[in-house]
């Protein structure tokens, strides 16, 4: 028997129901659904605090923390098979949302048109591949055929740290443990930290924020070990 529906899952599945990209929730405006990259108001009017009770829904106790302390926290959420991230920040002083689904289809690495130098990188037993570009460009979805090329060729250990999670991989040849930031682990620091006693032979990071996340990973390459980062 599944979970009992709430507020939040029913708006998630209107975003389904009418093929939307994402949907933003703005104090004192319509709920307003992107389709066919265009925004749509076709919700009723939120009010700041009723947009800060449905984050409250998705967000852990560590993340309502963080969005506290900081004013703005990622998060994950699903709803039936579908994954969904979203932010909450501030806008104008109250509490401002957006929330994308996530399209969970994992392009085989030999259809992404990419050079075959970095399908040999990403074999590479050890070393330091780093994903980098504009928010929308693709990192993530390249990152997932890295990821899911490995799973399927190699028998090793594949640690990814992200803020939210996005892709979940199924074990195929290689085993995956997948940890998210607020949830499973407090920081990628700490979690890249921890990941390194986990006997990993690849390891995803989501975000280089901070010296500490940088050199660990650094580190980490450097000691027989393959990290992905972007």
């Amino acid at each position: 028997m599944g979970r009992v529906l709430n507020e939040l899952d029913e708006i998630l599945l209107q975003v389904m129901d009418l093929k939307a990209s994402d949907i933003h929730f703005k104090h004192r405006s319509k709920i307003t659904f992107r389709i066919d990259g265009e925004m749509e108001k076709i919700g009723p009017v939120v009010y700041g605090d009723e947009i800060f009770d449905l984050a409250l829904l998705a967000l852990t106790s560590e993340q309502q923390r963080k969005f506290l302390e900081n004013g703005s926290v990622d998060f994950s959420y699903q709803v039936e098979k579908t994954r969904f991230r979203g932010v909450l920040t501030h806008q104008r002083g109250e509490p401002h949302c957006v929330i994308r689904r996530i399209n969970d289809t994992i392009i085989p690495f030999d259809q992404t048109n990419l050079p075959d130098r970095i399908k040999e990188i990403a074999e590479s037993n050890w070393g330091m591949l780093w994903v980098t570009g504009p928010t929308g460009s693709g990192k993530t979805t390249l990152l997932a055929s890295i990821i899911d090329h490995i799973n399927a060729t190699k028998k090793c250990h594949i640690s990814t740290i992200e803020e939210p999670l996005e892709f979940i991989h199924n074990d195929k040849k290689a085993f995956i443990s997948h940890r998210e930031v607020g949830k499973d682990t407090p920081s990628f620091a700490l979690g890249l930290r921890d990941s390194l006693r986990n006997d990993p032979d690849v390891i995803l990071v989501g975000e280089m924020r901070d010296y500490e996340t940088i050199s660990t990973a650094m580190t980490a390459s450097e000691t027989g070990h393959g990290a992905i980062c972007f």
